[in-house]
């Protein structure tokens, strides 16, 4: 699961959001594409530290988001997600106050086993229908998203050469342009002569 995945979930829209590479890409945008890539870190490091608060279930997808247990449901129950018509609905296509299931066949004998410990185990879930479904930050307490709370997680993860100056970076007083200066040499993202001969800005003579 992707920060693009994330977005999309959350305003319940299907985003192709661009990579940033390229010259004409943001430089902050293609920071954010290279730790979103796994190029720095794990690219587990959002997913892991996520978990959706169900409400009326409408911006949850039923098989795609993990709103139960670890994962999502298609890797638990891959035989059920094969079968089913509605494998890109939400919550709330799937039930109103039952569950619904439309597949494309009748259910073998141990088909519907398997949907019966399905059933057992999302019932543990609590829905809270007067609210919207909303994203739960682990990392932090009350569940909610701040940047040093991400700076704790990605510097468990982050492979760089110096830890020290990393630190230093999300640390100092120093002005917001030397750090964001700072930030850009240790991604490699300078201009300099040989990062533009890669982008093909300049050409070799």
């Amino acid at each position: 699961m992707t920060f693009n995945h994330y977005i999309s979930s959350l305003y319940g829209v299907t985003l192709h959001l661009p990579n940033g590479s390229g010259v004409k890409g943001s430089r902050w945008w293609v920071d954010l594409s290279t730790i979103e890539d796994g190029n720095l870190v794990s690219n587990e490091w959002l997913p892991s530290n996520c978990y959706k608060v169900i409400g009326n279930g409408v911006y949850t997808k039923f098989w795609l988001d993990k709103w139960v247990g670890h994962g999502i449901l298609t890797h638990r129950f891959s035989r059920l997600y094969q079968i089913t018509i509605n494998k890109n609905g939400s919550i709330a296509e799937m039930s109103k106050w039952e569950w619904k299931w439309s597949w494309r066949r009748r259910l073998l004998v141990w088909e519907q086993q398997l949907l019966n410990t399905l059933v057992n185990f999302i019932n543990r879930t609590k829905f809270i229908v007067s609210d919207e479904d909303k994203w739960s930050w682990i990392a932090a307490p009350e569940g909610v998203y701040t940047i040093s709370s991400t700076y704790k997680v990605l510097r468990n993860d982050i492979i760089l050469a110096s830890n020290v100056i990393f630190r230093w970076i999300w640390t100092s007083i120093a002005p917001t342009k030397v750090l964001a200066f700072a930030w850009r040499v240790i991604l490699n993202r300078i201009p300099t002569k040989d990062n533009l001969f890669r982008r093909g800005v300049l050409q070799a003579s």
